[in-house]
């Protein structure tokens, strides 16, 4: 009877321990279904947010109005304050800019996933200042090509903000194609001085139109913003200080005359390669004086030879510029580098090709300061086909 007993209970002992097995297995079994089953889930789910793209209006290649309570991704020029607060444009957010220590610190937007080479964009931003009675806001563009220091191109000419109404900024980009890798292009809204902070709203990015007008656009052939911060290609005439300053036309700089002694101190910029002779081209640029109420402004040209006198010709006529406001000067000017006595005189014209084009933009006060911005030379028009 002892060894029964103990026999059955091993038995029983025996299907427990087998009971509890398989329940075991079973659990286990359905534990190891449900982990592999989220982590599908979850794989599934990534693939579906990287395969998702924001989507815009058709037409629209970026926008946001900062209504989902963030930033939206955008960045900074410079270490500054970015917060999305409850003063909009439209609907309830706009992204504020605060905590600027220098002008050039700006809230920013990376679009390299988001333009095409080739295409041109219309820009449209709201601003208002935050706590400053009025500044000046513009639109700049930074574009990165790999091995080549960053280009900087304004997008809109400033406009005067307050703090009391929103104001829009619009302007047209266009985005060049190059050979060499664009490993960045970014956006930003600046403007205003240090410690001027600001508001952005409903900012939009659409497709320019293509039309018979905008197919017919002229490129020009040369044209400089100096909003790299340097002098670029320009040069200066006579024993004077050339630099560019943040006091800018449009964009972010602009190119500064100072220390000018005689009248034909001028900054200058040599121009052989993109002007043929007999040909009309039209001129254009911005200027303001500097420390200086009132001072004429023109533009003219010098021409070299290898074995003749160089000749000076007048390219654009003076006009008033003032230390207040911005003047435009623009005309049309024929490349002739010939004196004008031997104009109508076939015999005595000399046909010797100039070495140098130099262009220079001088003033009738030898001791005016100025700047210039946004110079631009348009090629010819083509000739109408009857």
């Amino acid at each position: 009877m002892f060894k029964f007993n103990k026999v059955l209970i091993l038995m029983l002992a025996t299907g427990v321990l087998n009971a509890c097995s398989l329940e075991t297995d079973e659990e286990s079994s359905w534990t190891g279904e449900v982990i592999q089953q989220n982590q599908n889930d979850n794989t599934d789910t990534e693939e579906q947010t990287d395969e998702q793209e924001e989507e815009f209006p058709e037409g629209v290649a970026y926008q946001t109005s900062f209504e989902d309570g963030t930033i939206s991704g955008w960045t900074s020029q410079g270490e500054i304050g970015l917060t999305t607060v409850q003063d909009a444009q439209d609907g309830v957010y706009a992204l504020k800019a605060s905590g600027r220590i220098e002008s050039w610190n700006a809230p920013a937007v990376v679009l390299t996933d988001y333009l095409e080479a080739g295409k041109t964009y219309n820009f449209s931003a709201w601003v208002k200042l935050s706590g400053t009675a009025s500044a000046n806001i513009n639109i700049t563009m930074k574009t990165t090509v790999e091995g080549v220091d960053p280009s900087y191109d304004g997008i809109t000419e400033a406009v005067a903000a307050t703090d009391t109404d929103w104001v829009e900024v619009t302007g047209t980009f266009t985005y060049e194609e190059v050979d060499d890798t664009v490993t960045e292009i970014l956006a930003f809204v600046e403007g205003p001085d240090a410690g001027v902070d600001y508001l952005i709203d409903n900012f939009v990015i659409s497709e320019a139109e293509e039309s018979d007008e905008n197919n017919n656009t002229t490129q020009a052939i040369y044209t400089t913003n100096f909003d790299d911060g340097t002098i670029g290609d320009w040069s200066p005439l006579g024993g004077i200080m050339l630099e560019a300053v943040t006091d800018a036309k449009a964009g972010t700089y602009a190119l500064k005359t100072t220390g000018r002694t005689a009248g034909w101190n001028a900054p200058g910029v040599e121009l052989i390669d993109q002007l043929t002779v007999g040909e009309t081209y039209q001129f254009s640029f911005w200027t303001k004086l500097v420390d200086i109420s009132t001072a004429g402004i023109k533009a003219s040209i010098r021409y070299d030879f290898d074995n003749s006198d160089s000749v000076y010709k007048e390219v654009l006529a003076v006009v008033d510029a003032n230390d207040t406001d911005w003047v435009q000067l623009v005309g049309e000017y024929t490349i002739n580098p010939y004196p004008e006595e031997d104009a109508d005189d076939s015999e005595t014209t000399s046909t010797e090709a100039p070495t140098t084009m130099f262009l220079y933009v001088e003033s009738t006060d030898e001791s005016a300061s100025y700047i210039i911005d946004e110079f631009e030379i348009l090629p010819p028009e083509p000739a109408v086909v009857e």
